[in-house]
Order: C-alpha cells, then structure tokens, then sequence
C-alpha cells in the first residue's frame, strides 16, 4: 500500500458557515437514527456532522484545484429524512466514487476514522470506490490519506470505543502496513 499524507485546501468562510447549518439541522433530524446505536446525544451529532462536512469541503476545494479532473461534485448539504440515509460517496470525480471520512485531532487521542457497519466500502468496495481519511488539526490545517477501499478490505478494526456499533481504522495501523 502506497500511503502519502496530502495537505488540502481549507473551507472558505462561507463553506464553513454551510457547514454549521448543515450540521445543526442534520444533528437534530438524525438524532433518533444514532441513538439506536448508543449515539444520540444532538452536540456531538452536531459536532460530528460539522467536521465531517468540513472534510468533504476540503477535498473538493483541492480536487477542483487541479486541471485533471473534469468533473468534480460538490458536497451535498441537503437534510434528508432519517429514513433515506444514505452510504453513498461524499464526492464523484471523474467517475471515481470518494467516501470521505474525518478525524479532528483532539489532545491524546489516537487519529481514526468509523465505518458504518451498513457501509458498502466495508462490505462490498468496487474498483472505483476512493477512500478519503481527511485528518483535522484546529484552526484550520487539512490533510488527507486517498486510498483505494479496495486495499482497506481486511484492514478494519474495532472502535476505541467498546459501545460503538462500527468499523474503525487507525493510522498507526495504515503506517504500520507501508
């Protein structure tokens, strides 16, 4: 596995500020859906939610950077039914199907990023499925890990967390297997 920490391009003040609405609609509309996981409290859906499409803005603003690619979509920040949640890619460049995931680096933790154990990335990656594991450091500092999902398969473990229903991945564990 090649493993290359690319530096992005932060949201711009107006992304950020879609970002937040976004996140305290989403946070407040999925409560239910999370809490049957043992995730329900609505600050931190909020929180998760933010950073989560903070990411996604990120590695659009860079993907669109680059003459290479001719079609780049941006992140979708439409609030959706609990019922119509959806695993589907975060961003489609070039027929490439990006699954972003985001970590915000908090004082002694260890960086990861959590699957949903309904995702298709984890159970059913194709060839075109591109995993984006965004790493966050405040203020504002993005970088990313772009790897095909198909070289995670067999690379998932379990959440820090006992109680959380998912799939983690670690990257000491990604660094480990360069």
């Amino acid at each position: 596995m090649q493993l290359k920490k690319v530096s992005l391009i932060a949201p711009s003040s107006y992304q950020e500020a879609l970002c937040e609405a976004f996140a305290t609609q989403s946070a407040i509309n999925q409560q239910s859906y999370y809490a049957k996981k043992g995730e329900g409290s609505v600050s931190k859906l909020s929180e998760w939610a933010y950073v989560g499409k903070l990411a996604e803005f990120a590695v659009f603003n860079t993907l669109i950077s680059f003459d290479k690619y001719k079609s780049v979509s941006p992140p979708d920040i439409m609030i959706y039914e609990k019922k119509r949640k959806s695993h589907a890619a975060d961003i489609v460049s070039d027929g490439k199907q990006i699954h972003v995931k985001s970590c915000l680096v908090k004082d002694g933790r260890e960086i990861s990023w959590l699957f949903s154990t309904e995702d298709k990335i984890v159970r059913k990656p194709i060839e075109d499925d591109i995993v984006a594991l965004v790493v966050i450091s405040l203020p504002k500092t993005f970088e990313a890990y772009f790897i095909p999902a198909l070289e995670l398969v067999g690379k998932y473990e379990k959440p820090f967390n006992p109680t959380t229903i998912a799939h983690a991945i670690y990257e000491s564990t990604l660094i480990e297997l360069t």
